[in-house]
């Protein structure tokens, strides 16, 4: 559910089909993006956040997500060894990386 979508909408003082009709969507499209079983595209998206002067962050994004990306993160720890990259996963395989310099993409 994404709670912070509700409450921008709620202090703003915009109905539903108030703020559905000003985004050019359906009522019932509102609900699901509030609801969190669908999304918005990305032109909704900034249409919402100029409307509700808020972040896509702070009204698309969770808590929760920043989370789960951060146990992720915690457990994939990886270790530089000259120019190769290992991680701490067993199954991962050692791989070669090659490092160039801007100036040789031209």
């Amino acid at each position: 559910m994404r709670k912070a979508l509700e409450k921008a909408r709620i202090i703003k003082k915009f109905s539903v089909e108030e703020i559905a009709e000003m985004v050019k969507v359906s009522p019932s499209t509102w609900y699901k993006w509030e609801a969190g079983t669908r999304d918005p595209s990305l032109k909704n998206a900034q249409k919402i956040v100029d409307l509700l002067g808020e972040t896509v962050e702070e009204l698309f994004f969770t808590n929760k997500l920043d989370e789960m990306s951060n146990l992720y993160f915690s457990q994939k720890r990886i270790s530089k060894g000259g120019d190769n990259l290992f991680s701490t996963n067993q199954s991962c395989q050692k791989k070669k990386v090659t490092i160039r310099s801007p100036s040789s993409y031209k």
